[in-house]
Order: C-alpha cells, then structure tokens, then sequence
C-alpha cells in the first residue's frame, strides 16, 4: 500500500531504503528531517489503517519493511520483514502534512516553509529518534550515574575514557519508570518495595530503564559556541539513558525452597537531581511472603534460590556536525537565537552549565 491511499504493483529498482534515498538527493538538514516527518506521518496513517483492517493480527510495526518510492519521495509498505533495511518510526500523532517536495529541491525557501511546518518539540524529536546515533557507553554495576551530561569522547566511545564537559542541574523531561520492568507478577509492599516469587523469575532478568534526551537539542549549540567546537560535533556524546538490571541465574539446588525476591523501589536509585546509582541494599530473598525476615545471601544460595546479579548499563546519543547545522539554521527560522539559551528558556527547560 503507498501513503496516498492507492494500490500498486511496483518494481523492486523503484524502491529505496530510505537511508539510501536521502544519500540519493542529499537534501539539506532541514529538508531531511521534514522528510521524516512526513514518513513518520505515513506509518501514522499506515497503523491506524492495518489495525482497522487486521484487527486480529499480532504483526507489529518492526514486522514491517518500509520503502521510499524513487520517483515521488513517498513512503511505501511492505508487509513482511526485510533484513538489512533501516526501520522508521511513526509520528506520536497524526499531523497533516502536505505531500513532500522532491527532495533534490534544496533552498532557503524550501527549508523556510520546512521550518514553518514543523513544531520545535516535532523537529527534537525526530533529530533523537531517526538522526542520532546510539552509543554503548559501558557497563559499571557501582557507578553513579549522571543523566543529561555531555561528555567528549575523542578517542574510543566508552565513559572511563571520556571528560565531562557540561552538565544540566536538574532534569526537565526525565523519563523513570514507576516499577520495575518483568514478564513475572509484582506485589508492591506499602513502602514501595516489589515482591517476585521465585518460581517465576528463574533465568530472568528484572530491569529498570532511566532516560532523558529532548531538552538537549534547546541549547547545544549554545554549549558548542561556549567550548569552541566547531566540528568532530560526533566525538561529544550526550549521557541519555541508563538501564539498571538485576540478572537471576538458575535455582541453584534441584529442589529450592520457595519464596521471594524483594527489591527496593525505583526512586531509591535516585541519588541527586540527575544522578543515580544502586543503594546498598537494593534487595533480598526471604521464605516470608511479607519480607520482614530477610536471609543472607549465603543461607539463601543454600536454600536453592538463584544467584543474583547487579548490572548498569549507561547508553549515549551523539549527532553529526550536519545535525546540528540544522538545528542552528531551524531555531533562526523560528526566531530563536541559535547560539543563546534563549530557547531553552522559552521552553521552561534547565539550563546547561559548561
């Protein structure tokens, strides 16, 4: 199915991923991240109208294979899944975008109009879901973690090797979880505590994910004009999420002795404005479905129940020089002062200290 309603039977050589596409046309920055806005709005449209055809169908959005049609930009729908193209992702609404313009139009009217059709909040996020890419910063089960941070990397992506050079004093859109993520039923004690029964969580893992992202893209290039960075703009990595993991071997006897895990509640990681690390008991087993009786580790191992292990997982995002071009030539378009916090400070966010 294409994105203007009509069926079709294309040719294969027609069709384009849409990374391939877009190195094709090469259309400015804000040209391509209109671009996405418009795909995103298709996969809108493409899911209302699978659902409302298959309503019974567990397919999902990632079982899908998304194409750009050569000859008009326009999204098409494969309905199977390719291994190798890139997926894309729908937009949070169904905004009404008008058809694309082809995309070797490049100008400042065609990027003037872009802009103007385009929300700030729209513009951060695609530049986040579609434009970054996602780095695996390391995985540390002791350390404090300090979300919202941008750290230079310049010579491997990895924290230990890395400087901090900005930081934010609070987090404005702080995504945190309410409890803790499991396939397994959790029973959550008054003081906030989540009991597992053991039988349902051996060789499992329970996890908490923390991230934050968008607030970043209001004053980058306020933080690059305070550091004197005008290119190797991927070398700088923005510390947006951590995953705190609590990974649950097997039984370790043939016939353990049921009960319980108990872990802390979520906020008790939180350990400043916008750090967080794991307490120092963040959690037990006991026989006592109340958990007022706790058991050691060693007389829970000889019980039979599983071994338990701490991990945080610190993930970061970092963009191309191209990225943020866009972002300074798209602030302008909107009347913002690219190189202030002016932004920033219109939209409520914290502000960044270098």
């Amino acid at each position: 199915m294409c994105s203007n309603g009509m069926y079709a039977v294309i040719t294969q050589d027609e069709l384009l991923p849409h990374l391939e596409y877009l190195e094709t046309n090469r259309p400015s920055p804000i040209m391509t991240v209109y671009s996405y806005a418009c795909w995103g709005a298709d996969i809108f449209s493409f899911v209302e109208y699978f659902m409302d055809t298959f309503p019974e169908s567990p397919a999902r959005i990632s079982d899908q294979t998304f194409w750009i049609r050569r000859s008009t930009g326009r999204l098409c729908v494969e309905l199977i899944k390719t291994d190798g193209v890139v997926g894309l992702y729908p937009a949070e609404s169904g905004p009404s975008f008008p058809r694309a313009p082809p995309l070797s139009w490049n100008g400042v009217d065609f990027d003037v109009e872009a802009a103007n059709m385009l929300s700030v909040e729209d513009y951060h996020r695609i530049c986040c879901t579609d434009l970054s890419k996602r780095v695996f910063l390391g995985n540390f089960p002791g350390i404090e973690v300090t979300l919202g941070a941008l750290i230079h990397c310049p010579r491997r992506m990895q924290l230990e090797d890395s400087v901090q050079v900005a930081r934010t004093p609070t987090l404005e859109d702080l995504w945190f979880a309410p409890q803790w993520s499991c396939d397994a039923t959790q029973r959550i004690r008054s003081d906030g505590w989540a009991r597992f029964a053991s039988s349902e969580i051996y060789q499992t893992t329970i996890f908490l994910d923390i991230y934050t992202y968008q607030f970043w893209f209001s004053q980058a290039n306020h933080v690059f004009n305070l550091l004197n960075v005008t290119s190797a703009h991927n070398q700088y990595v923005f510390v947006a999420n951590a995953s705190f993991e609590l990974q649950i071997s097997a039984p370790s006897t043939e016939n353990p002795v049921q009960g319980y895990l108990f872990l802390c509640p979520p906020e008790s990681l939180r350990t400043g404005a916008t750090s967080f690390c794991w307490p120092a008991c963040p959690w037990f087993w006991s026989v006592d479905p109340a958990g007022i009786h706790p058991l050691s580790n060693d007389d829970a191992l000889s019980m039979g129940f599983p071994a338990v292990e701490l991990a945080t997982t610190i993930w970061g995002r970092c963009w191309d020089t191209s990225v943020y071009d866009g972002l300074r030539q798209f602030h302008a378009a909107k009347g913002f002062d690219p190189e202030s916090q002016e932004l920033a400070q219109h939209m409520e966010f914290p502000l960044f200290e270098v």
